[in-house]
């Protein structure tokens, strides 16, 4: 990449989220530890130690991910450990919130039984 960047593809993000899954990354201790509610929850931030957090969902459970947004493209990550699932969007720049939409109407889907 010209100028050294760092990038990561969908399918990196997709990785990270399943070695967060099968805890092949860090231990199951450590990210129970970057999950938790901390003292920061006071202002009302959602976040964790690196994730965000967002909450029980009726169907769903507990999720966490992050999302992200530069020059030229925008991304969501969830991780739903309930379901084993990691769900990655990404879209060009300036798409946060047609991603993060995207993204949730991806894990009604999976809820949807056959």
């Amino acid at each position: 990449m010209p100028g050294g960047g760092l990038y990561s593809t969908s399918g990196d993000i997709l990785r990270f989220g399943n070695a967060l899954l099968d805890n092949t990354l860090i231990s199951d201790e450590t990210l129970q530890l970057m999950i938790q509610h901390h003292s920061l929850e006071k202002v009302k931030n959602g976040y964790g130690f690196g994730f965000y957090l967002y909450g029980k969902q009726p169907k769903e459970g507990s999720i966490y991910g992050h999302s992200d947004a530069q020059t030229g493209s925008s991304s969501q990550l969830f991780v739903i450990p309930s379901l084993k699932t990691v769900i990655v969007v990404s879209n060009t720049s300036g798409a946060g919130t047609e991603v993060s939409t995207i993204a949730g109407q991806l894990i009604d889907i999976s809820q949807q039984k056959e």
